[in-house]
């Protein structure tokens, strides 16, 4: 609701106008009366007749009125009558939900005021109405120059569209046509030098590489050329190809025999420098490194030789067929190279004729390793091959590597014919070991890989020598097992072994077998075995796992043959049998240990020609008669011919398996003999069986400990001297289980009487007996082993003295 105003003529008049009435005065004028019309009767307030729900308002007049009931009427006909016209407004009255007619008392106050003050407002009204008239009449005409305007402005707008779109097509024909111009002069720029670059690279000759020209025409001829192999749609583009690329093999020809004289030149003048033979290490330095490295930092840089190899490298990487011009540069400078460095070696290398192997190989090997590598920063200098592509640098160190290998070649003589005329396998072993610092091993190659080095890769450099050194340290192997150890005659001295060996003197220095390999790591071994298990322990780490399996074999087999038909024999003479089973089951355990230690995995294929197995397939023939039938029939003279023919026979040569071969037999053949000698009198049917059991009973208590300190004196191992007793046991209570069985079966047959038999103790009665004897044995050496405690004394006297404080 709008807030009213104070002193507001204006809302006073509009909210509080009196009505007039009907008897009002006669003067009053009928335009006053007709705008009040109809009127009400003094004192009669205006009735309101309204469908809708009656609400309160304030100042209205129908409050304390009596309210008629409305009564439909019918609707009056024009012409009105007055009544008619009252009614009618009265109507349209009571349609407004406000007051729109004063009462008497209200208009009485209206007429209060003066008509000045009404007249005055109608007259602001009627200018204020006249006013936004205009005001409206303007705004009319400005909406209709508005409107006008808009039209204009959406016209221009069109022809400024259409504009823009003609102006954007002809910039973009201009860019085109730009484009295509430029293009044109590009593409004429491609064309046109092809001529002018042909007749400079056949009348300039070094010189145009002498000056550095070079690399701009080489850069162009490959733009060229680029642009052509991307463009082949262009007309006769195949002929200009060819012939760019006729100019481009004519420039890097020209730049590659400029190098290669570049490097005569210098070669010739290092050649005639160091003619003078009485030349220092020093010098020869300066003249074959110092002066090349410092003449090539005095080249100007577009015509250096690494600038210039490189525009070469460069195209070759992309077209292989320039890869023979790098190679032709490679080799002009290796051989260069090579001649200088030879005359180096001659003057300079280390001379050790009186020297001994080792010493003179590490010496010689240590000076062509410093001259590798004086000539490895050299050729980086010249060729700096590690800032290029991969497959360039493959190529480059494939070259150096063979160069390398070049250089090598004497050092590969002068070890080559060393390690040929050394005879000595431990001198060979150390040179081996020297070399294989170079080299790791696979369990697949002999050489897998080398040792990384930051410039030079010298295993693959050293693998010559490193065959030599392992071929030759094989084969003096063989040799030295096949002529030396297997022919070995040993003497009774060989045959102390342990305890038994003399520490007071040593073998003589004239046997055959101390003169190529001094070292024997197992001096409790049989000679010849020790010196063959030295040899394999000093080369398990210097041969291929393969090669060492083989070998391993090889050695193992001979000494099983070494011991079985030298040692034994001598042993059993001197030992007696006893003692010789167990000098030879000594040396397999030997055998068998180191054979658990180096983890052979391979076997020994041994291939042979059996020439009896054809021999006695003919004598077959001929006993058997069929020896005509056969040369009568078709084709019997060739199947006799193919029968009688020696086999080729493949042995398969398993050291482990042996080994455990030969043990088992010798341990059954030890513990059978042993144990017969101590059972023997229960199988004497001469002696009585009182006699022979108190025989039995002897020889069990006597020869036991015997047989453990016999087996004491060859093993050392407390498990395997148990292993051998307990063996021997067993043996022994077998044959009384079965001579006990033997006695029931006579006291069956009344060949001996039952009396007899109480003397004999029953099979359980002497298993615990003769474990008690074995378990008495064993029990004393321990107790041989157990210490005195000094103090046990006065621990004992201290002890009852705690007790009564304990108790206290």
């Amino acid at each position: 609701m709008a807030r009213g105003r104070s002193k507001s003529l204006v809302k006073q008049v509009a909210s509080e106008v009196p009505a007039y009435t009907r008897n009002s005065d006669d003067n009053e004028s009928t335009d006053s009366r007709s705008i009040h019309n109809p009127t009400l009767p003094k004192g009669q307030s205006h009735h309101v007749v309204n469908t809708s729900p009656e609400r309160g308002r304030s100042k209205s007049f129908n409050v304390g009125v009596n309210v008629k009931e409305a009564v439909a009427q019918v609707m009056p006909t024009y012409p009105f009558t007055d009544d008619e016209k009252d009614q009618l407004w009265m109507k349209c009255l009571d349609t407004f939900n406000y007051n729109a007619v004063l009462d008497s008392h209200h208009i009485d106050n209206v007429n209060d005021y003066s008509d000045d003050l009404v007249l005055s407002f109608q007259t602001d009204c009627n200018m204020n109405v006249s006013h936004i008239e205009s005001l409206m009449r303007e705004n009319e005409f400005m909406i209709s120059s508005l409107n006008d305007l808009r039209l204009r402005y959406d016209k221009v707008s069109r022809e400024t569209s259409d504009f823009a779109t003609q102006a954007t097509e002809l910039l973009l024909k201009q860019n085109e046509l730009v484009a295509k111009a430029q293009q044109m002069e590009h593409v004429l720029k491609i064309f046109e030098p092809l001529e002018r670059m042909s007749k400079k690279l056949v009348s300039s000759g070094n010189s145009i590489v002498r000056t550095g020209r070079i690399n701009t025409m080489l850069v162009q001829l490959q733009e060229c050329l680029e642009f052509l192999e991307s463009h082949n749609n262009y007309k006769d583009s195949e002929v200009y190809i060819i012939r760019y690329r006729q100019c481009m093999t004519r420039g890097l020809t020209l730049v590659r025999n400029f190098l290669i004289e570049n490097i005569k030149k210098k070669g010739d003048e290092a050649v005639s420098k160091i003619q003078n033979s009485n030349l220092k290490s020093l010098s020869w330095d300066i003249i074959l490194y110092s002066e090349f490295a410092s003449e090539l930092s005095k080249e100007p840089e577009v015509s250096s030789f690494p600038t210039l190899i490189r525009q070469i490298v460069q195209q070759s990487s992309s077209h292989k067929e320039y890869q023979g011009l790098v190679i032709d540069v490679l080799s002009q400078y290796f051989n260069s190279r090579k001649q200088l460095v030879y005359r180096s070696i001659d003057q300079n290398k280390p001379l050790g004729d009186l020297e001994g192997l080792i010493l003179h190989c590490q010496k010689t090997i240590s000076w062509f390793k410093k001259a590798l590598e004086k000539e490895y920063n050299l050729f980086i200098k010249y060729f700096p091959f590690e800032l290029w592509d991969a497959d360039l640098q493959l190529l480059f160190t494939a070259e150096l590597s063979s160069f390398y290998k070049d250089l090598l070649e004497p050092l590969y003589d002068d070890v080559r014919n060393r390690v040929l005329r050394e005879q000595n396998i431990g001198e060979l072993c150390k040179l081996t070991n020297l070399l294989t610092a170079y080299f790791e091993f696979d369990d697949d190659t002999s050489v897998a890989s080398t040792v990384i080095d930051a410039k030079i890769e010298y295993g693959e450099l050293f693998e010559p020598m490193l065959s030599i050194s392992q071929s030759r340290l094989i084969f003096r192997i063989q040799n030295y097992i096949d002529n030396k150890l297997t022919k070995y005659k040993p003497k009774a001295e060989d045959l102390r072994l342990g305890r038994r060996r003399s520490s007071g003197k040593q073998r003589g220095r004239d046997d055959s077998i101390f003169d190529e390999f001094e070292d024997n790591l197992f001096p409790e071994a049989y000679t010849p075995v020790g010196k063959a298990l030295t040899i394999l322990s000093n080369i398990y780490d210097l041969i291929s796992s393969i090669v060492f399996d083989d070998m391993a074999h090889y050695i193992v087999h001979s000494c099983i043959g070494m011991l079985k038909n030298s040692a034994l024999p001598l042993a059993k003479s001197h030992l007696g049998s006893s003692d010789a089973k167990l000098f030879y089951f000594k040396n397999l355990m030997i055998l068998r240990t180191q054979l658990n230690n180096f983890d052979t995995q391979y076997v020994r294929n041994e291939t042979s020609l059996d020439f009896t197995s054809g021999i006695t397939e003919l004598i077959k023939t001929l006993r058997s008669g069929e020896l005509r039938v056969k040369v009568n029939e078709i084709g019997g003279l060739f199947e006799l011919v193919r029968k009688s023919a020696p086999q080729v026979i493949n042995n398969l040569i398993d050291a482990n398996r042996e080994t455990e071969t030969e043990l088992s037999n010798i341990v059954t053949e030890w513990v059978t003999e042993t144990a017969n000698t101590i059972c023997g009198s229960l199988m004497d049917e001469k002696l009585s069986l009182k006699d022979a059991l108190v025989t039995f009973n002897d020889a069990i208590i006597m020869q036991l400990p015997k047989i453990h300190s016999q087996v004491k004196a060859f093993v050392d191992e407390n498990d395997i001297i148990k292993f051998l007793v307990d063996q021997v046991s067993k043996v022994i209570f077998s044959t009384y289980e079965q001579f006990y069985s033997g006695l029931e079966q006579k006291v069956m047959t009344n060949k001996i009487k039952p009396e007899d038999m109480s003397d004999v103790m029953e099979p359980d009665a002497f298993f615990n007996f003769l474990n008690d004897t074995i378990s008495g044995i064993f029990q004393a050496e321990e107790d041989e082993h157990i210490t005195l405690n000094d103090n046990i004394l006065d621990e004992l006297e201290e002890s009852p003295d705690k007790l009564v404080d304990e108790k206290a």
